[in-house]
């Protein structure tokens, strides 16, 4: 029987990323799983455009202040869920393209089970899989779960 030990669960902060976290708390609740939320940004920042260039010390500090931001909105977010109880729960944000980033965290965190939401909120969402969950489903090397 799969009995999952550690749950990744992607967040954009949207009402889908909470439903896939609700399914992965109550998943890990069942078998006593620690989660792992992860919030992957994209690059924020160009350093350069056509005729400014900001210092590498300036973007060092923007890139640790957006970090430390993406880290505040996504606790803020799972405050809606401590009624479910006492859980083991990390939250880990990276920068980066999303699905390459998912996949590494999955790798290197020994994840069982990756609780992601599917996006049906634009017109061709209806019809086909986001990209993140085509390219998590094809590539990831465990379990899968789209919530709805």
């Amino acid at each position: 029987m799969f009995s999952p030990s550690r749950i990744l669960v992607p967040t954009d902060m949207s009402e889908q990323s909470d439903r896939a976290i609700r399914e992965a708390l109550d998943i890990a609740k069942r078998y006593d799983s620690e989660v792992v939320v992860l919030h992957v940004a994209r690059d924020p920042v160009q350093l350069c455009t056509v005729d400014y260039c900001l210092s590498e010390d300036l973007m060092n500090r923007f890139a640790a202040e957006s970090m430390e931001a993406a880290f505040r909105a996504v606790r803020d977010q799972l405050v809606k869920f401590r009624s479910m109880g006492d859980m083991s729960i990390r939250i880990v944000v990276r920068t980066g393209v999303p699905h390459d980033m998912i996949l590494k965290e999955t790798d290197d965190e020994k994840i069982d089970l990756i609780v992601i939401a599917v996006r049906k909120d634009t017109p061709l969402g209806k019809h086909f899989l986001g990209s993140v969950a085509n390219h998590l489903l094809r590539d990831a090397k465990c379990q899968v779960l789209l919530v709805k």
